[in-house]
């Protein structure tokens, strides 16, 4: 599996914009293509989401926020768990869809969520808030801690740094994506903020040939009482 290679512009500004609901469009199948098996290739993810599933509670509807292809939810789904894939991009659902038709995948904006609280016993976001800046991270992060059950379990991982990049390019298509690094004192500040208990984090290079090569950080952390 090729490792994704991103061709950037890089800018000093605080000023950003959220994701365009079909940014990810263009690439999509592509990313499907690469990306739905990556699991295979990761025993460091399998680790973590196998831990975050013994913190579910049985029977418990997870979340897989930032879904994309749905590997992340089929891999939780073939170990038992009840899971929901959201995502903004009509693509990747599409292919999410197509790739895993026994799972639910639907269209939702977690930045502007509306929910009863209590709805997930679990949520999963892997690499889907690296796409906010700290401000809208803050109040995202606020919304999911009311949106799970008492003391359920979110997994995140974020790229590891200090930086904003705005990607026009993956793969020599035209995209237009803001990806926000963080390192890892800042996010257990944000995650604690907003009435987390961080339990655990994590950070690991990447493995080579099969994604962005960026070191990274995995971030465990349960809901309110």
């Amino acid at each position: 599996m090729r490792a994704i290679k991103l061709k950037a512009t890089q800018d000093g500004t605080s000023e950003t914009r959220a994701p365009e609901p079909r940014s990810y469009d263009p690439v999509a199948e592509e990313y499907a293509r690469r990306y739905n098996d990556e699991l295979e290739h990761k025993p460091f993810d399998r680790e973590r989401l196998d831990f975050f599933g013994t913190l579910v509670r049985p029977g418990g509807l997870v979340a897989d926020l930032g879904c994309g292809p749905g590997h992340l939810a089929r891999y939780l789904a073939d170990r038992g768990h009840s899971v929901q894939g959201y995502d903004l991009s009509e693509g990747m659902l599409r292919e999410a869809r197509r790739l895993h038709p026994a799972i639910r995948f639907e269209q939702l904006d977690f930045t502007n969520l509306h929910i009863p609280d209590g709805t997930w016993a679990g949520i999963v976001a892997g690499y889907a808030l690296i796409h906010l800046d700290p401000e809208t991270l803050s109040s995202c992060l606020l919304r999911l801690v009311r949106a799970l059950e008492p003391r359920g379990p979110i997994l995140a991982s974020f790229h590891l740094g200090n930086r904003h990049e705005r990607i026009e390019t993956i793969w020599e298509t035209p995209v237009c994506l803001n990806f926000h690094f963080y390192e890892s004192a800042q996010l257990q500040q944000l995650f604690r903020a907003a009435g987390f208990n961080v339990l655990d984090v994590r950070e690991r290079d990447p493995y080579p040939d099969v994604e962005y090569q960026g070191r990274r950080s995995y971030i465990l952390a349960r809901g309110a009482l």
